[in-house]
C-alpha cells in the first residue's frame, strides 16, 4: 500500500478511478481516493463529532467527510463516486473504515487517498 500510494503521489494523481485502480493489492481493502483538490474536513465544525472514525461501519450514502473548495462545500460520501453504470461502491453493501488517512483541515490534492475501507460480509 505505501509503494502504491508513492507512485500514484509521484504520478500525474489518479484521475480516472475503476474497480481495479481502488483494491489494494493482496486485501480485500478498497481505497478512496481524492475527487477534487480541496480542504478535508473530518466533522461539520470543530466541536462536533468526526463523522467517521476508523472501525465504523458505513452505508454507501453516509457522508464521511467534508471537501471545501472556494468556499462551497461538498459532503463526500462512497455513493458520491457512482455515476450511471459506473458503480464503485454499491449502495447495497455496507463498509468498515479501516484508516483516515488525512486529518481535519488538511488541503488535499485530486487523487490523494483519503480512506481505506474495506467490505463488511454481512
Amino acid at each position: 500500500l505505501i509503494d502504491e500510494t508513492n507512485a500514484a503521489a509521484s504520478s500525474d494523481a489518479v484521475t480516472e478511478f475503476d474497480s481495479e485502480s481502488i483494491k489494494v493489492a493482496g486485501s480485500n481493502e478498497l481505497k478512496v481516493y481524492a475527487a477534487s483538490s480541496g480542504v478535508f474536513y473530518t466533522a461539520a465544525a470543530p466541536s462536533d463529532p468526526d463523522f467517521v472514525k476508523p472501525g465504523d461501519i458505513v452505508k454507501a450514502g453516509q457522508v464521511l467527510a467534508l471537501m471545501e473548495a472556494m468556499k462551497m462545500f461538498a459532503q463526500l460520501s462512497l455513493s458520491s463516486f457512482n455515476s450511471g453504470d459506473k458503480i464503485l461502491y454499491p449502495t447495497d453493501k455496507r463498509y468498515r473504515i479501516e484508516r483516515v488517512n488525512n486529518s481535519n483541515g488538511q488541503q488535499v490534492s485530486k487523487g490523494d487517498l483519503l480512506f481505506i475501507i474495506s467490505v463488511v460480509d454481512d
